[in-house]
């Protein structure tokens, strides 16, 4: 499903708040879950890059097993580019969730890396490229 909004974000649109830096690429400002279909991450981009970034998100249910869900994605499925974007500007970043998570809590873990290398990009004053951010919760 893909969902067209304006780039006019509401900072109150923000269900869940955060300031986690990704060196000086982007800033994350929060997450929004709509109806266990839909995660929205809000980025605010810090500065263009060289090269095309893309999303890391993984639904974990259980520490040290696998992930439920790996939904690595380019940013808002390829309409955003870091690239070009504009620093300051605060872009939703929406994700499908896949409609068959099993009913139950998961950790959500968030992380940006170079699309071509694969090199994650180091989260400011953190030794983490994954961060988890929060909860939710499949019902």
């Amino acid at each position: 499903m893909i969902q067209y909004r304006p780039w006019d974000v509401n900072p109150a649109e923000i269900q869940n708040p955060l300031s986690l830096v990704f060196e000086d690429v982007a800033m994350l400002r929060g997450y929004t879950v709509l109806d266990n279909t839909t995660l929205i991450l809000y980025w605010e981009a810090i500065g263009q890059t060289e090269t095309e970034h893309s999303i890391l998100v993984h639904l974990e249910s259980a520490p040290d097993v696998p992930p439920a869900a790996v939904l690595d994605h380019a940013i808002a499925g390829a309409v955003i580019s870091a690239r070009t974007w504009h620093p300051g500007t605060l872009y939703r970043d929406p994700v499908a969730l896949p409609s068959d998570l099993l009913p139950g809590e998961y950790t959500l873990r968030v992380g940006i890396y170079e699309s071509l290398s694969q090199q994650p990009v180091p989260i400011t004053e953190s030794s983490e490229t994954r961060h988890p951010i929060g909860k939710i919760r499949i019902r």
